[in-house]
């Protein structure tokens, strides 16, 4: 996570409160890294072959926080 969801100022220093606007990005910010953890495991999953497991994983990543990555993992097991 980049920006904060709320006012979109840079999020640099890795707090759970922005800086700007004062949100809480705790519940943001532990979406974002749950998201990361599906994509990480869609990747394990197509590597052993598991095509269906890694499409399932990666859906629900995006659901999470959709990535560059995570759009071309889904347009590769979209095939």
């Amino acid at each position: 996570m980049e920006k904060c969801p709320i006012c979109r100022a840079r999020w640099r220093d890795q707090t759970v409160t922005c800086r700007r606007c004062g949100a809480d990005l705790s519940h943001v910010i532990k979406h974002f890294e749950l998201g990361k953890q599906l994509e990480h495991r869609a990747v394990n999953h197509l590597l052993r072959g598991e095509k269906k497991l890694a499409r399932k994983c990666i859906k629900r990543a995006n659901l999470l926080h959709t990535s560059e990555f995570s759009k071309i993992l889904v347009s590769f097991l979209s095939r």
